[in-house]
């Protein structure tokens, strides 16, 4: 026998019987509860680490797909934008065909109204047409042929 195993047997022959029952009996309890005890906690302590990695996946996936719905937002902002910028030039480019449409058929207009009364005073049996009827239908006519060709103008230039 080994001196630590003498050494151990003199210390449990002080006890003496009912220690040594116990002593058995705790050498028995702890050698099987010990392992099991030390088994599980190893068990444990994996599980809680492959949580943590679970975890840190899962929140690394969670981030990529963050990072990309803001990347897809700010496309959407960017082409929403745009479309607006698109939309609000083409609404401002069809208003100044609007207006300029508009004006020329003022313009056409009043300047078949002017033909039209110098005409009409023409054919009446007693036409009362003076000099002064002459010059105000040329005063009329200079100012609105200026506007109908610059008008004209404009309707060509908004013509691709």
């Amino acid at each position: 026998m080994t001196p630590e195993a003498k050494e151990v047997l003199s210390h449990l022959a002080t006890l003496g019987v009912g220690g040594m029952i116990g002593s058995v009996i705790l050498y028995f309890f702890l050698r099987s509860y010990l392992p099991s005890y030390f088994q599980e906690k190893a068990k444990n302590l994996a599980t809680k680490e492959d949580i943590a990695g679970i975890t840190h996946r899962i929140e690394s996936v969670k981030n990529e797909y963050a990072k990309q719905l803001k990347e897809f937002e700010h496309q959407k902002t960017l082409l929403t934008e745009g479309f607006k910028n698109t939309l609000s030039r083409e609404q401002e480019f069809a208003r100044g065909v609007n207006a300029a449409v508009v004006d020329l058929t003022k313009k056409l207009a009043a300047g078949s109204q002017a033909m039209s009364w110098l005409a009409w005073n023409a054919t009446q049996p007693t036409p009362l047409l003076a000099e002064k009827d002459f010059i105000a239908y040329e005063t009329q006519m200079i100012a609105i042929l200026s506007d109908l060709i610059g008008l004209q103008a404009a309707i060509a230039a908004l013509d691709a």
